[in-house]
């Protein structure tokens, strides 16, 4: 859920508060995340083990998705397609679907660069295979 939240975020969202200049928006959402984050652990105390910093780490990153989704979408100029949108949501599904059996495969000093390698790969395809904000297209401007 961290890294979903994180990646819409940054693949969603903050891209539009730059481009409109609205940096600050998204400055403020990495400080929601951080405090959020914090408030969750001291939360949590009580329940010391590896998951509470999974469930601190979610709910930070959930608050700051909130907060530039929600900043993004009330810009008209800047508005993203609802298919580009589908089609992120999509992407990040199939790449739990696919990688989420492999999660604790292994040694996770080489599991993780693995399976993070072969997500970002997965999700790269579908964004470009769709064509999603024209990337397809600026790519092969930047191989030409």
């Amino acid at each position: 859920p961290s890294f979903m939240a994180l990646s819409l975020a940054q693949a969603c969202f903050n891209v539009l508060l730059i481009i409109e200049k609205k940096t600050a928006t998204a400055a403020l959402a990495g400080l929601l995340a951080i405090s959020v984050n914090l408030i969750g652990l001291l939360a949590l105390t009580w329940w010391p083990n590896p998951l509470t910093i999974v469930i601190a780490m979610s709910a930070g990153f959930a608050a700051s998705l909130a907060v530039v989704a929600g900043a993004a979408l009330r810009l008209k100029a800047a508005r993203p397609a609802a298919r580009d949108i589908a089609i992120i949501l999509l992407a990040t599904a199939l790449m739990l679907g696919a990688l989420w059996p492999f999660r604790t495969m292994g040694s996770p000093w080489l599991n993780l660069p693995l399976l993070a390698g072969a997500g970002l790969t997965l999700y790269a395809s579908m964004l470009l295979a769709f064509n999603v904000a024209g990337s397809r297209g600026w790519l092969l401007a930047r191989f030409r």
